[in-house]
C-alpha cells in the first residue's frame, strides 16, 4: 500500500536526522524517543511555527517525556515534516549551545573555583617536558604525546556530547553549552600557557649550565 510505503520512508529519514530512536510498526503511526528536548516542546514548536501535529507520548504508561507518537501523512505533509525537524535539529544541537556558551562566557567569564580542564592538560604538558624531554628520541615522544593529547581531548568531548544525547532531556542542550563555555574560558587557558612556558624555559636554561 501506498500509505505503509511513505511510512516506511518517512521512518526512514528520520532515521538517518539521528534525532530519535524509532520503534517498528505494523501501523501508519510509529512511537519515537527523542535523543534531545522534550516531546510537549517539539510539539509546541511543531505546531506554532508549521501547523503540523504530532502526539505526545509521555501520558502513554511507561513512556517519559522524550516519547511522541507521529503519523504518516501525505508525501507532501511528510516532507514538510522531515524538513522541520532537520531544522530543528541544526538549532537546537548546534546554535543554542553556542549561544549559550557565549552567553555564560559573558556573564561569568572564567571563575576561579571552577576546575577547568586545561589545568590537567597543562600538568600533562609538564610531566612530558619532565620526563620525555630528556635522552634520545626527544622530538619523537614529544610529538607522541602532542597527539595522544589532541587524540584524547578529542574523544573525552565527543564522548560527553553523545552521552549528554543519548541521555536525552535538558542534558544534550546543557553538555554542549558546558563544553562551549570552557572552551571560551581563556583566563585559565592563557595563565596555564604561561606556566608551561615558564616551566619549559627554566628546564631550557638549567639545561644549558
Amino acid at each position: 500500500m501506498i500509505l505503509w510505503r511513505e511510512r516506511d520512508r518517512l521512518m526512514a529519514a528520520l532515521a538517518d536526522l539521528k534525532i530519535a530512536d524509532l520503534w517498528p510498526t505494523e501501523t501508519h503511526f510509529f512511537l519515537a524517543r527523542l535523543r534531545m528536548g522534550t516531546a510537549a516542546a517539539l510539539k509546541h514548536y511543531l505546531i506554532q511555527e508549521h501547523g503540523l501535529l504530532i502526539r505526545d507520548a509521555s501520558n502513554f504508561e511507561g513512556l517519559d517525556a522524550s516519547f511522541v507518537r507521529i503519523a504518516t501523512q501525505s508525501r507532501a505533509d511528510n516532507d514538510l515534516l522531515i524538513q522541520t525537524l532537520s531544522l530543528w535539529k541544526h538549532t537546537y544541537f548546534f546554535l543554542i549551545p553556542l549561544l549559550g556558551g557565549w552567553l555564560l562566557d559573558k556573564l561569568l567569564s572564567d571563575p576561579r573555583w571552577m576546575p577547568h580542564p586545561i589545568v590537567l592538560f597543562g600538568r600533562l604538558i609538564a610531566w612530558g617536558d619532565t620526563w620525555l624531554n630528556r635522552g634520545r628520541h626527544r622530538t619523537l615522544k614529544g610529538g607522541l604525546l602532542a597527539v595522544v593529547l589532541i587524540v584524547g581531548t578529542f574523544a573525552a568531548t565527543w564522548a560527553l556530547i553523545v552521552a549528554g544525547y543519548r541521555y536525552g532531556g535538558r542534558w544534550g542542550i546543557v553538555v554542549p553549552t558546558l563544553l562551549v563555555w570552557l572552551g571560551l574560558a581563556g583566563r585559565t587557558l592563557l595563565h596555564e600557557v604561561r606556566e608551561v612556558f615558564s616551566r619549559v624555559d627554566r628546564r631550557t636554561k638549567v639545561g644549558g649550565k
